[in-house]
């Protein structure tokens, strides 16, 4: 229940980002153990002992829904987010594989665009406002905007390994 950070993995984002790769790869496998589990029960319906692909779904789908529950406990609202969009992304994609499966190259340069408008559309307001919609990524933009100055400054060699602090406190700004 201590929420001080501990080091970059103790940071709500990262570890909520984590678990959401650890979520989604359990709810891979707990998928393809309840299918085998089914299949299994389908060949085998006669038999009363107990299957144990069925009991390697059961565990495997308890290991998915504590992963992603974890997220919750990390109060990352972009952890969050970035959950139920996987998650939404998941559901559509089983909906719409045979889609998908025919059409990839268009799907993945329709979601390539997307991607690319987005972040279009997220500089564009933050060159606008000089801020980005919330607290956390206006504090994201001071970084990346002081990073630009910092670029332009030395945009041959950089600054050289461990030497951003000393950069970055030139161009930070008040806030």
């Amino acid at each position: 229940r201590d929420w001080s950070a501990k080091g970059f993995l103790g940071l709500a984002n990262p570890f909520g980002s984590m678990m959401i790769v650890l979520g989604f790869a359990a709810l891979g496998l707990a998928a393809d153990k309840l299918r085998a589990a089914w299949h299994g029960r389908l060949a085998h319906a006669t038999n009363r002992d107990v299957d144990p692909a069925a009991v390697a779904a059961v565990v495997a789908v308890l290991a998915a829904v504590a992963a992603l529950g974890v997220i919750l406990l990390t109060r990352s609202q972009g952890a969050m987010i970035a959950a139920a969009v996987a998650g939404a992304g998941l559901a559509a994609a089983m909906i719409w594989r045979d889609t998908l499966r025919r059409r990839w190259r268009k799907c993945v340069a329709a979601i390539a665009i997307v991607a690319v408008l987005a972040g279009g559309g997220l500089v564009a307001y933050g060159l606008k406002n000089d801020r980005l919609p919330t607290k956390s990524m206006t504090f994201r933009w001071y970084y990346w905007t002081a990073s630009m100055k910092i670029l332009a400054e030395s945009p041959l060699f950089g600054t050289g390994p461990g030497n951003f602090d000393d950069a970055y406190l030139k161009h930070r700004r008040p806030a």
